[in-house]
């Protein structure tokens, strides 16, 4: 008997201390459930809401009372009270009474819980950076500045000139391809777009032989070394300056990647054209500049090709249309090749 109302006793105290957990500052409505034994013990179920009795169906009585017991043989037999420190309600929280009650909530839990974060679109919860798929040309703006910067050398009926040791043979490096200007992207989707480009443009073909002259006849020009042993040079070159619109077309390689592959068309008009001979006579340094038009082509029109990566682009262009006036110098086909730098 003793046992059976001390163990009533603690189970009394076990729930009440569930409704406890969920009571906030001032007084609460209560709700008693008394459950008579053939014994004539009782146990006594204090609840705050009626909505508490139906959660009873989600706790482990039959655990509850093995820990009263626990508890009980620990104490001795003169206990009169057993008081279990430290337990929640998850510690006899089932699943199983769920079954009948959809729509039942847990007990929140007690204590301190960790805050949730603003979602970071970029990084998961852990701090890596997500996988996630994205516009490939974030980093291009609706408009933005052009800048490029590669080198130059032209083709003789497909080969570069050097192979034969031609008078008109550059060097590559030094020879500087450089672009400035603006460009306007119009996107047609999330992997398509057109690249729009209006900007000015300088070829400077450095001739491989330092000496090398350009010179301009009435009916054509002529490259020849210049032989007066008075002048040691030390560059001799062609610079040709264009106004230019360009037109090209790209698309994103595969469906998560940033890689993206374009190809299009560009055209312009010469600006202007010169010639520079950098050398020393009798001690003196000398540099000679001759501005002339030399029966260089006034329109400039050619194929353009793109590949890169995010905002670092790879490029390279071929004129189509030869360098000099047909029967005024020899046929020659620009081309370049070096990066493009798009900014935000």
């Amino acid at each position: 008997m003793k046992l059976a109302s001390r163990t009533i006793l603690a189970i009394v105290l076990l729930l009440t201390s569930f409704g406890a957990m969920a009571q906030t500052a001032g007084p609460a409505p209560r709700d008693t459930l008394t459950v008579e034994l053939a014994d004539k013990s009782k146990i006594i179920i204090v609840t705050n809401e009626n909505t508490d009795l139906s959660a009873l169906s989600s706790y482990d009585f039959n655990k509850m009372i093995e820990d009263v017991l626990d508890a009980k043989s620990q104490e001795g037999n003169d206990v009169k009270i057993i008081r279990i420190e430290g337990f929640n309600g998850e510690t006899y929280f089932t699943d199983k009474g769920l079954e009948n009650e959809p729509s039942y909530i847990p007990p929140a839990p007690v204590g301190p819980q960790p805050t949730l974060q603003e979602e970071d679109p970029d990084h998961d919860i852990y701090g890596n950076r997500r996988g996630r798929r994205r516009n490939p040309f974030k980093s291009f703006s609706s408009t933005t500045p052009i800048i490029d910067f590669g080198i130059s050398n032209w083709l003789q009926d497909g080969s570069f000139p050097n192979a034969d040791d031609s008078p008109y043979s550059v060097r590559s490096w030094g020879s500087w391809n450089i672009a400035l200007g603006l460009g306007q992207d119009v996107f047609l989707s999330d992997d398509f777009l057109f690249r729009l480009g209006v900007y000015v443009s300088w070829y400077n073909f450095k001739f491989e032989n330092d000496n090398t002259r350009l010179l301009k006849s009435d009916d054509k020009v002529i490259f020849q070394p210049d032989t007066d042993p008075d002048r040691n040079y030390d560059k001799s070159k062609l610079t040709v300056a264009h106004f230019n619109l360009r037109f090209v077309p790209a698309f994103r390689v595969g469906r998560w990647s940033n890689l993206h592959i374009g190809a299009g068309a560009y055209g312009g008009v010469k600006i202007k054209s010169y010639t520079r001979a950098n050398f020393k006579e009798n001690g003196y340094e000398k540099n000679e500049r001759d501005y002339d038009s030399f029966f260089i082509n006034n329109w400039r029109y050619g194929l353009r090709g793109e590949i890169g990566f995010d905002w670092l682009i790879f490029y390279a262009e071929y004129d189509l249309n030869p360098m000099f006036y047909s029967d005024k110098g020899p046929e020659l086909h620009a081309a370049s090749v070096g990066l493009n730098l798009f900014f935000n």
